[in-house]
């Protein structure tokens, strides 16, 4: 029984520190300075499928994707944006079935419009604007790992580059992530 308890709490300190480390990570990434230039999209996006690669193999993810645009923006923090929404599109995937994500751009008057769409597990669409804020889930926390902070700097990112960012969702259907970044 003590040793339960120790595995507990071994474990709720290890939540806290990523949770911490997150925090902190976007306390630093809300005050860090905008570097703009020319960001080719299709570029980050083809860097972080080679960051994921031992994941997209491991979910046997399959991942299409048309033609990016090239935006004026900060490439870091552009990178870490699709980083994260990739990313959740495999992590939050359906057990019954691999990863499809699509990633597609839609020319607007001012702005891109570009959607990461799964068919992973969704979410209930009333909380659609509550996955946004730091530290909310709406995930078993067992089954699928996270702090909750990954849509949350997404969301800075996006309005860091004076962009939206939304989300769609048929729960067990999957997911579609759209944000808006200026031409």
């Amino acid at each position: 029984k003590t040793q339960r308890h120790f595995d507990f709490i071994v474990r709720a300190s290890d939540k806290g520190r990523d949770i911490l480390d997150a925090l902190v990570g976007y306390s630093r990434l809300i005050n860090t300075e905008i570097y703009k230039t020319d960001v080719s999209c299709s570029r980050i996006v083809k860097d972080v499928m080679e960051e994921l690669s031992t994941t997209i193999k491991q979910s046997n993810a399959t991942i299409i994707t048309t033609e990016l645009p090239v935006v004026v923006g900060d490439s870091s923090l552009l990178h870490k944006l699709f980083s994260h929404l990739i990313h959740n599109a495999i992590h939050y995937r359906n057990s019954d079935r691999s990863p499809e994500i699509s990633i597609t751009a839609t020319e607007l008057d001012k702005h891109w419009k570009i959607c990461i769409s799964d068919n992973g597990i969704g979410f209930r669409d009333k909380i659609a604007e509550d996955l946004f804020i730091a530290l909310r889930r709406d995930v078993n926390e067992r089954k699928y790992s996270g702090t909750g902070m990954g849509l949350t700097i997404a969301r800075s990112i996006v309005q860091r580059h004076n962009g939206t960012i939304w989300a769609n969702s048929v729960r067990g259907t999957g997911s579609e992530f759209c944000f808006t970044l200026g031409k």
